[in-house]
């Protein structure tokens, strides 16, 4: 198994076990945004349910699910990536004042 691969697997794992914790659960059924996008959801659901036969809208129902889980990993993802360039950049200050400087110094030519 190469490394790439390894660490993929290791990332899903992680991502499963985010989006599974009592915390992120709780945050899901309280969040005020998620809260009123629901809302706005059942409404349109609830409003072309009759014009609509039912597996299709088990489909839509399912595939607007899937969508919110998509970018809620990608979210999630993303957000480790900047903690990590946070780390990174913290770790070594002396090389973050350096590119600051030499950003600086190439927006004044």
């Amino acid at each position: 198994m190469n490394s790439e691969f390894k660490l993929m697997a290791l990332m899903d794992d992680l991502m499963g076990t985010i989006t599974q914790t009592d915390e992120w659960k709780e945050r899901q059924m309280t969040d005020p945004q998620i809260k009123d996008a629901e809302k706005e959801l059942k409404l349109v659901l609830r409003n072309i349910s009759h014009l609509i036969p039912f597996e299709i809208y088990c489909s839509l129902e399912d595939s607007t699910i899937n969508v919110a889980c998509a970018y809620a990993e990608a979210a999630i993802l993303y957000g480790m990536q900047v903690a990590n360039a946070i780390h990174t950049a913290v770790s070594n200050p002396n090389a973050l004042s350096q590119h600051i400087l030499n950003r600086i110094s190439a927006q004044k030519k």
